[in-house]
């Protein structure tokens, strides 16, 4: 029943974040798919009541452009969300911008369900009833926080993955390189482009 039950959350996890993935792209008036040849797109988790953010670097026309997408969704009694036009904060970039994307393994990251078994402790127990020996797995669940889904294209090389409150997992399992990578690119984002993401 346990393992139906983790099976169920996780498909449900996944439709929902396809779902938002495309609402995101919808209230963000960008393409749902990228177009460009070398292109990163991060969206921030974000709650279907207030709005979303997703930051977008790209290169068009040989072009360097780079910016944060943010919209809101304004207070209603109506259960459809209209949002405003998006706010859209540009920033200077380069192809050694996108490069320090890809020297933190962006277009390498697995999806997390890949290394989920990383957050788990197993141990040997003996079962009292039975006599015989078992695997007892543990792990730390976060229920909430915020979540990140990624897509990365450069030329014919494709990435995707969708990452579940990675600042707190990463503290609580500091040796999963994948969370590291991945907090490593959110601070790179903070300090480049001197935004809180």
């Amino acid at each position: 029943m346990n393992f139906i039950f983790k099976i169920f959350i996780i498909f449900l996890s996944i439709s929902l974040n396809a779902q938002q993935r495309r609402s995101a792209d919808y209230y963000a008036q960008i393409p749902e798919k990228i177009e460009n040849e070398q292109e990163i797109r991060i969206y921030k988790d974000f709650s279907l009541t207030n709005g979303g953010k997703v930051f977008r670097i790209y290169f068009k026309n040989n072009k360097c452009n780079a910016e944060l997408i943010s919209w809101f969704f304004p207070q209603t009694r109506s259960d459809e969300y209209n949002s405003e036009s998006p706010e859209v904060t540009k920033f200077q970039c380069s192809d050694k911008t996108f490069m320090n994307f890809e020297i933190r393994n962006i277009q390498y990251l697995p999806k997390e369900n890949y290394f989920n078994y990383k957050r788990e402790k197993k141990t040997v127990v003996l079962n009292d009833e039975t006599k015989e020996y078992d695997i007892e797995i543990s792990h730390t669940e976060v229920m909430d926080g915020v979540g990140y889904n990624v897509m990365y294209r450069n030329g014919n090389v494709f990435n995707q993955f969708f990452y579940s409150n990675p600042q707190t997992y990463s503290e609580h399992y500091p040796e999963i390189d994948e969370l590291q990578n991945f907090m490593e690119i959110l601070k790179y984002i903070e300090s480049e482009f001197k935004i809180k993401f």
